[in-house]
Parts: C-alpha cells; structure tokens; sequence
C-alpha cells in the first residue's frame, strides 16, 4: 500500500463521512468543501483524461460521484490538523492546540482569504498507477492492379482501350516467351504483332468490363 494510495483512501473516506454527516443531520448543509495536503490526490482527481489502473480508478470514481474537482482544495502541511494525529505530539501540545478541534485558522476567514490552489493536472511519467499507452502501428498493404491503374489515369475511353490493349499485348508476348524458351526472340517478336488490331481493341474493352464486374460484383 504506497503513501499516494493511503491518502486516496483518506480522500474517499472524506466524501463517505460527508456524505453520512448530511443524512444524518436535521440541518441542510449548502456548501461542502474537501481539503488533502497531497498534489497526488489532487491531480488524480482533476485528471479527466488519464486512464488508471483499477484501484485508483475505482476510488477516483466514487470521488467523482459524490463530489466535483472545484470543492476539492490544498491545505498546506502545516496547517493540516491531520498531522496532529499522524505525526503525533506530546499531551501538553495536544491539549493546548485548538486546530484539532477547529481546523486551521484560515477556515474561519472569509473564503475569499482561503489559500488558492491551481493543480497542475499533468501527472508524472513514472506514476504507476497511470495505464501505459499501447501504441498499434498498422501496415495497410494495398495490392494494385494494373488496369485498375490505367482506369485511374485515363479520362478518355479510347485511350484507356489504347493503353489495356498494348498491356494485354505485352503479356501475350511474355507468355509466349516463357512457353518457347529455346526459340529465338525474333520469332517470339514475329508472332506478336507490332500494331493494334481492331481485335485487340474489342479484347482490352472486353477484359476492362471483366475488372470492373469482377471488383464490384466480386
């Protein structure tokens, strides 16, 4: 049980007696004001976007719950009446100190001389009760078509026929040669022919349909 857990569970224990004392009590109670002489405490309970491990959540949770981070101030730790009790004192101090009974002096004041307090909610790098943040880096692999390409670059209907024919054409001469690798290259050449046919251009209309039924209606 570390020191900032022990003065958390002081702080929720604080808003349980506040809110038993007022259940209790015939008389109606306006304003309730909570003070803890631990910035820890403070800035777990103003921190909105940290995400705790589940004993701090779970008591910054019921703190919440019964109260809001603005009641919440600093009292200096000298002037906290708790220390009487925790750092002890001799009975001849305990009996002639009033602020066990009356709290600190400046309780009495009007509230506008009250010690202003300003947590930075900013909490420590190392505090181990704040969850570590697991970054996930994700690779998107994005696996491109060729005419799907093509389809992107041209605007005109005949130059993208244009450009699908001489792609399909490229492949048949690459397939040809994979097929006949002893033959000599000016053959393989002499089977593809050098220009576009009318056939061509009715077999890149008819593969660029094919993509694109294929890649809506898969």
């Amino acid at each position: 049980m570390t020191i900032p857990r022990l003065e958390l569970k002081a702080a929720t224990l604080s808003v349980k007696q506040n809110k038993l004392i007022q259940r209790d009590m015939e008389m109606k109670v306006d304003e309730t004001f909570y003070w803890t002489d631990s910035m820890t405490v403070l800035r777990y309970i103003n921190n909105e976007h940290t995400r705790y491990h589940t004993f701090v959540a779970n008591r910054v949770a019921l703190i919440r719950d019964g109260s809001v981070p603005e009641q919440w101030s600093y009292v200096n730790t000298k002037d906290s009446p708790a220390n009487e009790c925790s750092l002890g004192q001799s009975i001849d101090d305990f009996l002639n100190n009033s602020r066990w009974i009356y709290g600190p002096r400046f309780i009495w004041e009007s509230q506008e001389r009250w010690p202003q307090t300003n947590p930075d909610t900013r909490l420590p790098e190392d505090d181990q009760e704040v969850k570590t943040r697991v970054k996930v880096n994700t690779v998107t692999l994005l696996i491109t078509n060729p005419i799907a390409e093509l389809i992107q670059h041209y605007s005109n209907w005949f130059q993208l026929r244009k450009a699908v024919a001489w792609l399909l054409k490229f492949k048949k001469m690459l397939k040809i040669r994979c097929e006949n690798k002893h033959q000599a290259v000016g053959l393989i050449k002499q089977n593809v022919d050098s220009v576009l046919t009318v056939q061509d251009m009715c077999d890149a209309e008819l593969a660029i349909i094919k993509f694109e039924q294929h890649r809506v209606f898969a």
